[in-house]
């Protein structure tokens, strides 16, 4: 069984890949490190650019408990900062997906939907995997 950190991204339009939720329950939410927004620029210690989303995906997933080595670029006055983060791959779980609720809580708008199909010319893009990236 594989696991992830309760993250979903999408790709935007320079091809990097951002944060579009936070999973509640998930160890990127229990760290506080991660916020939407964040792009992600390296996983496991190599660069995410012009890489595609199923790479993506099974760089994130991982036995359960083991960690994730990945770099965010968010930014902060007005300067892109990088962030190094260090997280564990939580347990698989049933289904920890944002409430709309949970979604307005987090600074998204009102009638904000996560991507759910690679679509219109890489607007949007499926979640990686399943909430906490888990697999059946």
């Amino acid at each position: 069984m594989s696991a992830g950190i309760g993250i979903y991204l999408a790709p935007n339009r320079a091809g990097h890949y951002v944060v579009t939720s936070v999973v509640p329950g998930g160890s990127a939410a229990a760290s506080g490190q991660v916020r939407i927004g964040d792009v992600v620029v390296h996983l496991a210690g190599r660069p995410t650019e012009g890489v595609g989303l199923e790479e993506i995906r099974r760089s994130i997933l991982g036995p359960p408990g083991s960690q994730l080595d990945l770099t965010v670029r968010r930014m902060e006055n007005g300067r892109a900062i990088l962030i190094p983060m260090n997280l564990p791959r939580g347990p698989a779980a049933r289904d920890l997906s944002p409430s709309p609720m949970q979604h307005r809580a987090q600074g998204m708008p009102r009638g904000f939907q996560p991507a759910q199909g690679v679509q219109g010319g890489g607007r949007s893009a499926p979640p990686i995997g399943r909430p906490f990236g888990q697999q059946g």
